[in-house]
């Protein structure tokens, strides 16, 4: 019958690796665990080391965890691709590997089309990015697990303000939890004293500048932000800005109001207002730059490949030069 394969694709990088924490729960403490749990990048692994992985013998349980991340685009080649579907057809009854691609895959994408020739279509779970009904239903069920309450303006609101970011979400639930210390629910009133935080002022303050090609705020906003919150974390913040500032343009060159962008993100006015603000200081041409460069980062930081903060300073700095010109 063979070991078990599933596969996790999906821009919600956080929902993925709240699933991995469950799954490796399952594998014993934190001690037990090294023996039994491989993750490995799938953009530098070999067949070879990866069925070597796959076939060592699990150390004090039944089955070992393998975890390989990002793996699709180290298979494109056509005999190494047929080599690895065979490989995960036949894994051992010790293993478990479960597939992880941070990305949109298409339906006709030749590994789900894998899984669904082999009858494993339940073993593909999609993690799209939360917005709106789906967002406010997660932050629901967050705070629920904490052991806390939630109004439903306050669930409305954060919902709102988080956009479509699984991550930060569980961040201000956690600061919005301890702020009532479980005493009581937390209220609208909590999300707009709390969750309209400073740092998210600072990411916009800092877009300002960017836009403003004020480098030397620019760069003192971005290391106050760094001292707030991890690098990763932080440009999530600024990726998602962009993308809200990204659609403002284009609902501004299509003739669109701001109550659509508010309708498209269901944000608060309040964001809604300053997006659209922000909107005009870049030409659409400017706004489609940096948001590819950002993604860029992004994945650079999430490899290894660059250091977090160093990314974003080059950022910042690639921007306020001439390389990239905004326009008012």
């Amino acid at each position: 019958m063979g070991g078990r394969v599933v596969l996790y694709w999906g821009e919600d990088d956080f929902a993925i690796a709240q699933r991995l924490r469950e799954i490796e729960d399952k594998y014993g403490s934190q001690s037990e665990r090294q023996f039994n749990v491989s993750r490995l990048d799938g953009s530098n692994i070999s067949l070879d080391e990866l069925k070597g992985v796959l076939y060592s013998f699990p150390l004090f349980a039944s089955r070992r965890l393998v975890v390989l991340s990002q793996g699709v685009g180290r298979f494109q080649n056509q005999p190494v691709r047929k080599q690895f579907l065979e490989m995960i057809a036949g894994i051992p009854e010790t293993a478990e590997l479960v597939l992880v691609e941070p990305q949109k895959m298409a339906s006709d994408h030749w590994l789900i089309k894998w899984f669904k020739d082999n009858g494993k279509q339940d073993s593909v779970t999609v993690f799209g990015l939360r917005k709106g009904p789906d967002m406010e239903k997660f932050i629901q069920e967050q705070v629920k697990q904490a052991g806390g309450k939630i109004s439903p303006q306050a669930v409305v609101l954060l919902s709102g303000l988080v956009v479509d970011d699984s991550r930060l979400a569980y961040e201000e639930i956690n600061k919005l939890l301890t702020y009532v210390n479980f005493a009581r629910r937390v209220e609208a009133e909590d999300v707009e004293a709390i969750s309209v935080s400073i740092a998210q002022g600072n990411v916009f303050a800092m877009v300002d500048a960017l836009g403003n090609r004020d480098g030397r705020n620019a760069a003192a906003l971005l290391y106050q932000l760094l001292e707030e919150r991890d690098a990763l974390s932080l440009l999530q913040m600024i990726v998602r800005q962009f993308r809200m500032i990204l659609v403002a343009r284009e609902l501004l060159d299509s003739g669109g109001s701001v109550s659509d962008l508010t309708s498209y993100f269901r944000i608060h006015d309040f964001v809604s207002k300053k997006v659209w603000s922000q909107a005009r200081q870049f030409s659409l041409n400017t706004i489609v730059q940096i948001f590819h460069r950002l993604l860029i980062l992004d994945e650079a930081i999430k490899t290894g490949e660059m250091e977090g903060s160093l990314a974003l300073e080059m950022f910042v700095a690639e921007f306020t030069s001439s390389t990239v010109k905004a326009s008012h």
